[in-house]
């Protein structure tokens, strides 16, 4: 779940609307508030309800809160499409050991053997030798075609 900052020169006090009952993720640290993007959004509307109507929020304020709010959902995109891009890469390079030997440590056991299969743990690919689940990370050696 994406969160960020909120803005030192958003008002904080709305009497309608109370910090307090924002969920858990909601987190202040270092002078900072941390908003997920719907708490964010409750926030602004809440702001945009309470605010004096001869008084509305300065426009350069109120475009830069959006600005970070469409900023915020782009790197939650990016980030996302980043982890999918390192899960495929890690699968296809787990594939491409299909058939060959391998030797690993895997807990302070030496593994040898043929990689019969590659499965999916946790979203992280491993290979299956003789039985033997074994992370690429683990890998020492490779040998054979």
């Amino acid at each position: 779940m994406s969160t960020f900052p909120l803005a030192a020169n958003v008002q904080r006090s709305t009497s309608a609307f109370s910090l307090a009952s924002t969920s858990p993720s909601t987190t202040a640290t270092g002078g900072e508030l941390n908003l997920n993007q719907d708490e964010f959004l409750q926030l602004l509307l809440a702001q945009l309800e309470m605010q004096d109507p001869y008084q509305t929020m300065d426009q350069n304020t109120f475009m830069q809160q959006l600005a970070t709010l469409a900023n915020v959902q782009q790197i939650a995109t990016l980030r996302q499409t980043l982890e999918d891009l390192t899960r495929g890469n890690a699968l296809a390079q787990a594939g491409g050991l299909l058939g060959r030997q391998i030797e690993a440590a895997v807990n302070g056991q030496s593994v040898q053997g043929q990689v019969n299969s590659v499965v999916l743990q946790d979203g992280q690919p491993y290979l299956l030798v003789k039985d033997q689940a074994v992370s690429l990370a683990e890998v020492q050696k490779i040998t054979g075609n």
